[in-house]
C-alpha cells in the first residue's frame, strides 16, 4: 500500500516541487520513495512495504525492455496465479505483486489484464514506446485516485493534497460544496476543486501524451445474476467457502496481519476465518465508557477464536479531544466524524502494517437500517391518501421522508439536509435554480430492478466507494496502515449478487440474515442476531457534540472549507 504522484506536461516540470508534492503522501508510504523522470514526465512513489520487503520491490517498476514504467497503490491478491501464467515468457525482477501488472499488460493488454486482476489498486502505467499512459482505479473504488487536467498538463495523486501542493492556484468548485449538503461527501467525478476529478471506480483513463487527449473507459460494472442459488443451505455453504477463500487470499503478506473486531457480523466472520489461518491473531476493538460498550461482546468472540485481543475504551472526554485531530486529512468536506475509527487505526498501526476489516458486508448482504426504514416509509406512502393531506403537513420535518420522492427519501435516510435548509447555500453559492440536487443518485437508480435490489445497487455504487471506503482509506493510511476488505473480492461480489432475493432478505425480518446464520454456526444465536452496532458513534453520543447533528455538522464542514 502506497502513495503515488505524477505529472505529464507540455511545459517544464519542476522536479523539486514534484518531489515535495510526492512527500505530502509520506504517511501513505513511510518506508521508502522512488522517482522516474524525463523532460515531460514525472512518476513518484511512496512505499509501504508489504510484499517483497527488499529494495527490488521499490517503485517505480520498470520492465526489462525499459518501455513500461509503473507506480501502484494497492495489492493484487491473485498475483501468484497470474505470475505462473507469465513466468515462461517474462523474467521477473522481484517477488512484488505489482510487477504482474507490467507483464500482464504486455501479454494481454489493459482490458484483459483488468478483467483478470483481483485486488484493490490505483495505478499509473507509462507506455514509453507508444507514448501513452493509463491511470486505473479498481472495480469497487477501494483505493483513491485524483487527477487534474488543463491544456498543458495532467497531474494525478492518491490524495488531493499532493495535487494542491503542486498547483497552488486551485479554485473551489461551489457546486461541489453544495453537493456535499445532499450527499455528505463530494460525489465522483467531482472534487472540491475545479479541474480536479476523482477517477470513478472501475474506470481507466488512456492518455495520449502527444495531445494530452483523454479517453475514459468503464472496464467493470456491477451485474445481477438472478436466482443462481435456490436453497438457503446451498447459499450458506457457498458464502462460507467463498469468504474463507477470500480471507485466505488477502492474508498473503510478508508482514504480520491483524483484524478489526467490532462484534458485528462482518468483522466477526473475517476474524474467525483469519484465526483459522493464523494462530493467536491480533484483534482490535473500540468500546465506549458511558454508552453501549460492544467491547464486552468482542472480547467474548475473541475468546472463542483464541485471538490476541486488544480493546480501547473511550469516554466522551476522550472523543472530544480527538475530534479536532480527525477529518483534517480528507482534503475536502466529508460527513462522517469518526474519531473512534481514527484512534483504532492509530493504535493498530503501532503493531501492524496490515489489518483485515469487515467493510463491504453491509452493501453485499442488506445490512443497513436505512433499508428497512426506506421500505417501511415506501409502504406507508402507498396506504396514506397523501394527495388530500400533504398540503397540511408538508411543512413539518417529520413528514419529509414520507412525502418526498424515492430518491429524495433515500438521500434523507443517508443524512442529507432537506431543501429548506439548503436554500441558503444555494443562494450564497449562486447555484442555478434548476440544478439537480440528486444527479449522482440518479446515475445509479435502476427502475428495472426490484426495490430491494435497486437500493443495493445504489448503495454499492454511491455510499460504498464515496463514503465507507473513503473513510477506511484515509483513517488507515494516515498511519501507514493497510486495511484489506475480504468481502469485496471479485468472487464475493459475484456471489452476493447472484442470490435469490427471497433467501437473501428473509422478508426483512433480519438485516444480513444469511451472514448472521453463518456466524451462528461459529458462535451462538444471541451473538449472531444481536443489534447492529459497528464502530460509529450512536445518536446519544452525537448529541453531546451537536444539538442538531445533521444540520450543524454539515454547516460547520462547509464553513471550514470556505475558510
Amino acid at each position: 500500500m502506497c502513495g503515488i504522484f505524477g505529472v505529464f506536461s507540455h511545459s517544464n516540470i519542476s522536479f523539486e516541487k514534484a518531489l515535495a508534492s510526492l512527500n505530502q503522501l509520506t504517511h501513505r508510504g513511510p518506508d521508502s520513495f522512488g522517482e522516474y523522470k524525463d523532460d515531460k514526465i514525472y512518476l513518484g512513489h511512496r512505499r509501504l512495504s508489504i510484499i517483497d520487503l527488499s529494495d527490488k520491490g521499490n517503485q517505480p517498476l520498470i520492465s526489462n525492455c525499459g518501455n513500461i514504467i509503473l507506480t501502484v497503490n494497492g495489492e493484487i491478491y491473485n498475483y501468484k496465479s497470474l505470475r505462473q501464467k507469465l513466468n515462461k515468457k517474462y523474467e521477473f525482477k522481484s517477488n512484488s505483486d505489482s510487477e504482474v501488472i507490467i507483464y500482464g499488460y504486455l501479454e494481454w493488454g489493459i482490458d484483459k489484464l483488468l478483467d483478470l486482476i483481483d485486488g484493490m489498486y490505483a495505478f499509473s502505467l507509462y507506455d514509453k514506446k507508444n507514448n501513452f499512459a493509463f491511470l486505473v482505479r479498481d472495480r469497487v473504488g477501494i483505493k483513491p485516485l485524483y487527477y487534474f487536467k488543463n491544456e498543458n498538463e495532467i497531474i494525478w495523486a492518491s490524495e488531493i493534497k499532493a495535487i494542491k501542493y503542486y498547483r497552488k492556484d486551485l479554485q473551489t468548485d461551489l457546486t461541489s460544496l453544495y453537493d456535499y449538503l445532499t450527499y455528505k461527501y463530494i460525489p465522483s467525478p467531482k472534487s472540491l476543486y475545479i479541474n480536479v476529478h476523482k477517477l470513478e471506480p472501475g474506470h481507466y483513463l488512456k492518455i495520449n501524451l502527444s495531445s494530452l487527449k483523454i479517453i475514459k473507459k468503464k472496464f467493470w460494472e456491477l451485474k445481477h445474476q438472478f436466482n443462481v442459488y435456490k436453497s438457503e443451505e446451498e447459499v450458506l455453504e457457498q458464502i462460507d467457502l467463498t469468504l474463507r477463500e477470500s480471507v485466505k487470499n488477502q492474508m498473503i503478506s510478508d508482514v504480520d496481519i491483524g483484524t478489526f473486531l467490532s462484534s458485528g457480523v462482518d468483522s466477526s466472520l473475517v476474524s474467525k476465518y483469519a484465526s483459522d489461518f493464523k494462530k493467536n491473531i491480533s484483534t482490535y476493538t473500540i468500546g465506549y465508557k458511558d454508552y453501549f460498550n460492544e467491547s464486552v461482546r468482542a472480547k467474548y468472540f475473541s475468546e472463542l477464536i483464541s485471538s490476541n485481543h486488544k480493546e480501547f475504551v473511550l469516554s466522551i472526554e476522550d472523543i472530544e479531544k480527538l475530534i479536532d485531530e480527525d477529518n483534517i486529512f480528507f482534503d475536502e468536506p466529508f460527513g462522517d466524524i469518526s474519531p473512534q475509527s481514527y484512534l483504532l487505526n492509530k493504535k493498530a498501526s503501532a503493531n501492524h502494517k496490515v489489518i483485515l476489516t469487515g467493510d463491504g458486508g453491509d452493501e453485499l448482504f442488506f445490512g443497513y437500517n436505512e433499508y428497512s426504514r426506506f421500505l417501511y416509509l415506501k409502504s406507508i406512502k402507498s396506504y396514506i391518501p397523501f394527495k388530500n393531506i400533504i398540503s397540511k403537513v408538508k411543512h413539518l420535518e417529520r413528514f419529509n421522508k414520507i412525502f418526498s420522492s424515492d430518491i429524495e427519501q433515500y438521500a434523507l435516510q443517508k443524512g442529507a439536509l432537506n431543501k429548506s435548509l439548503k436554500e441558503e447555500f444555494k443562494l450564497k453559492f449562486s447555484i442555478p435554480k434548476d440544478y439537480d440536487d440528486f444527479w449522482f443518485f440518479k446515475k445509479y437508480y435502476r427502475n428495472d430492478l426490484d426495490l430491494k435490489r435497486r437500493m443495493e445497487f445504489l448503495d454499492f455504487n454511491t455510499f460504498l466507494p464515496e463514503h465507507a471506503l473513503t473513510r477506511v482509506d484515509r483513517n488507515s493510511m494516515l498511519f501507514g496502515l493497510e486495511c484489506r476488505v475480504p468481502f469485496l473480492s471479485n468472487s464475493m461480489i459475484d456471489l452476493a449478487f447472484s442470490i435469490d432475493p427471497d433467501i437473501k432478505y428473509n422478508n426483512q425480518k433480519n438485516l444480513k440474515y444469511l451472514t448472521r446464520k453463518l456466524l451462528q454456526t461459529y458462535s451462538n444465536h444471541d451473538y449472531a442476531f444481536s443489534k447492529k452496532a459497528g464502530f460509529s458513534l450512536n445518536s446519544g453520543m452525537r448529541r453531546k457534540f451537536y444539538k442538531n447533528w445533521s444540520v450543524n455538522e454539515n454547516i460547520t464542514m462547509i464553513n471550514k472549507y470556505l475558510g
